[in-house]
């Protein structure tokens, strides 16, 4: 026996017998999707922090300077006359 498809089971007539008092929920006062708050790029955060704790971190330990130790640094790139002049005092203070 086959059965209509077009013709409402037994299921499908309880439904509307119980939902035949709904009153359907006026458009305006669906809410649809919730707002999410905006993303914290947090690692990134964390990674520019460490970064900036290694900047200021001095670069060698304290208790490997000895008394009468001068430190030296020359950007890479930067000729070493220029540094045995700064040392020498060659140049003078403009600001």
């Amino acid at each position: 026996m086959k059965r209509d498809p077009k013709a409402p089971s037994n299921d499908t007539a309880a439904f509307r017998e119980l939902m035949a008092d709904v009153k359907p929920l006026r458009h305006d006062k669906v809410h649809h999707q919730r707002h999410r708050p905006p993303p914290h790029p947090r690692q990134s955060r964390r990674d520019e922090a460490l970064v900036l704790k290694e900047l200021l971190a001095p670069p060698v330990e304290p208790y490997e300077i000895q008394e009468g130790d001068t430190l030296n640094y020359c950007r890479p790139g930067m000729p070493r006359s220029v540094l045995r002049k700064l040392r020498r005092g060659h140049y003078t203070v403009d600001a």
